[in-house]
């Protein structure tokens, strides 16, 4: 039998919705078989990356279609960007860095001391 993880607990919150939204909610339900508390938990952790990334700061209105204009800008440059090469140490290939740059020898961990 497979250990289940400790759920988080869930505090209740009680909303009121526009006719609109709540229809809206209702068609998203039933078009991906999500619930509404599922659903409105998903919209309210997007909130709060949101403003964690403005630096605790919230804009309001929020504007999506911006955001994913810019995210779909974004992700055009990426596109046209020279992709990098994986390095296979066990060909012989080295890791060129830039000057200044260096890395730990192979015996030491990330805190500089001898492993062991």
């Amino acid at each position: 039998m497979k250990d289940k993880k400790p759920q988080k607990k869930l505090s209740p919150v009680t909303i009121r919705l526009t006719d609109e939204q709540h229809q809206g909610l209702s068609d998203i339900c039933a078009t991906t078989g999500a619930d509404n508390a599922f659903l409105v938990r998903v919209a309210v952790s997007g909130l709060l990356d949101y403003v964690a990334a403005n630096g605790g700061h919230l804009h309001l209105p929020l504007d999506f279609t911006t955001a994913w204009a810019e995210l779909h800008d974004l992700l055009n440059k990426l596109e046209h960007q020279p992709v990098r090469k994986t390095i296979d140490a066990s060909a012989g290939e080295q890791i060129h860095r830039p000057s200044g740059v260096t890395s730990a020898p192979a015996s030491e961990n990330g805190s500089g001391q001898k492993a062991g």
